[in-house]
């Protein structure tokens, strides 16, 4: 929910190479035509987020999280984000292990809804990362083979 209203997401993806059919475009459309639909209504916010291709977003970041976070890895974040792209979870063997939680950055749709629901502030929109945490767009990434 963003203030009040539902969010919707329709996410596609096809293999490279790869040509939809024709019955699926029409799947596609009549989706699309009821997101639009239920936005203009005020029903819904819909959220569009389209990746050309692998090679060109892979290492685009949109949150990361940073050294606050490290040895603390409150999962209030986790339980706020809609798409699940914050890792590891708490039942994650990795977890335990993990310094901190990081933010997959294909999978995130740039919502924000993290960023308020942080107990110790460590999540931050690319472009207002401190500069003195900028290693953590990197190690972000990595922990995703990025």
């Amino acid at each position: 929910m963003i203030n009040g209203r539902q969010r919707m997401l329709l996410a596609v993806s096809f293999p490279p190479g790869a040509r939809p059919v024709a019955p699926l475009l029409i799947i596609l459309y009549r989706s699309l035509r009821f997101l639009l639909e239920c936005a203009v209504r005020g029903d819904a916010v819909v959220v569009v987020k389209y990746l050309h291709s692998f090679q060109e977003t892979h290492n685009l970041m949109t949150y990361v999280i940073a050294e606050p976070c490290i040895n603390t890895k409150d999962t209030a974040c986790v339980d706020a984000c809609p798409v699940d792209c914050i890792h590891p979870k708490k039942d994650d063997p990795k977890h335990a292990a993990e310094p901190l939680l990081y933010i997959d950055p294909v999978e995130c749709i740039d919502c924000g809804a993290c960023v308020p629901v942080c107990p110790v502030s460590a999540i931050f929109a690319l472009d207002d990362l401190p500069e003195k945490w900028n290693e953590y767009t990197a190690k972000n990434a990595a922990y995703f083979g990025r």
